[in-house]
């Protein structure tokens, strides 16, 4: 299983049509937070819930981001993009013609867009010991062998993640049989190609729901 290097493009977000291309985003919450924010009133009240400072401005400017990556390509501005959500709670885009996902660790931030369903997951490569009874669980016999370091864990945990996401189901799918070991998954009909990438002392992975399998453009804000 192959573990890439992200390394980042110098194509603008402009350039880029989701529409028939894969790009991966990884964006750092900065010190310095907006004057404005482009929230719907949903997601300043989420805000306001968050205890810690910290985690309330990585998830603001997450969803901040978002609209004003959308809206290069939907050409609105970004207080005017509504989401809907499927019946699991993934946001979606309604009557679009490409697809996105998200996912933070921190204060770093990572967003998938494509033509087709994907899912992103991003983690920090910290001790995974605390956590070596989640795949004893919920891992693939595979998944289980393969795991010799820190990193070989959170390089399954985000591949595992990012088929979840890809599949709109989340945590309410059975994942114990699915072995992300493969670079190619088949699941419930479809066809879930992953890929996995390291950047610093970060993991991404992501996945998508198509055959045809496009090397994402990736890029770094």
């Amino acid at each position: 299983m192959e573990l890439q290097e992200f390394i980042s493009t110098d194509k603008k977000v402009k350039e880029i049509n989701p529409r028939n291309q894969v790009l991966l985003v990884l964006a750092s919450v900065p010190e310095q937070m907006p004057s404005s924010l482009f929230l719907s009133e949903e997601e300043k009240l989420r805000a306001s819930r968050f205890v810690k400072k910290e985690v309330m401005h990585s998830y603001q400017y997450q969803h901040h981001l978002l609209r004003v990556l959308l809206s290069k390509w939907l050409d609105t501005s970004p207080e005017k993009i509504k989401f809907t959500l499927n019946p699991f709670g993934k946001p979606e885009l309604p009557n679009a013609e490409f697809y996105f996902n998200l996912s933070r660790s921190g204060n770093q931030l990572a967003f998938y867009f494509g033509p087709a369903e994907g899912g992103v997951d991003l983690e920090t490569i910290r001790p995974s010991a605390p956590f070596i009874e989640i795949a004893k669980q919920h891992f693939h016999g595979n998944e289980q062998n393969f795991i010799a370091s820190d990193e070989d864990f959170f390089t399954i945990w985000t591949r595992k993640e990012s088929v979840l996401k890809a599949m709109g189901t989340g945590l309410q799918s059975t994942i114990s049989d699915l072995d992300t070991t493969e670079s190619t998954i088949k699941k419930d009909g479809h066809t879930y190609q992953i890929a996995s990438y390291q950047s610093d002392e970060k993991l991404i992975s992501f996945a998508m729901s198509q055959s045809d399998f496009q090397t994402p453009i990736c890029l770094s804000l």
